[in-house]
């Protein structure tokens, strides 16, 4: 299902360039994701799996190939859910590699507006964004 999401995101967001509306995917991403991370038997098996998933959709429409998503996409990767799942709760730290992965796909999309001097504000949003989750990874003493 994901993959699929995610195709559709990345054809949508190419044909309609600056008219593409993030918000019915990133309600989707959110909606699936605290449905599998709600606290049952059932679900604690497949959670790792199911995270790993996520992860990789993420990966796939990361800023650099779906910039008109990259605000939900910054949101969905710092969501409570989705770090305390997969930093904190995976088994044997499993989880901080596909993280690495999603701030390295961030800093990547970041790293040509940082090298001017002046950010243009969309740009600024997104990078006192990046500045936040950075944040929370501290204080929540995940690093």
């Amino acid at each position: 299902v994901l993959v699929t999401v995610t195709h559709v995101l990345l054809q949508d967001q190419e044909k309609r360039q600056m008219e593409f509306h993030q918000l019915p995917y990133h309600r989707f991403f959110i909606m699936l994701l605290n449905d599998l991370c709600t606290p049952d038997p059932v679900f604690d098996a497949i959670s790792f799996p199911a995270l790993h998933c996520f992860c990789s959709a993420y990966h796939m429409v990361r800023p650099s190939k779906a910039p008109g998503f990259s605000y939900a996409w910054l949101e969905l990767i710092s969501h409570r859910v989705f770090i305390a799942k997969l930093l904190l709760q995976t088994p044997q730290q499993k989880g901080w590699p596909l993280f690495h992965q999603l701030l390295i796909d961030l800093f990547k999309f970041l790293s040509p507006f940082l090298r001017n001097a002046e950010l243009i504000k969309p740009t600024q949003t997104l990078y006192k964004g990046t500045l936040r989750v950075l944040l929370v990874l501290l204080h929540k003493h995940f690093i």
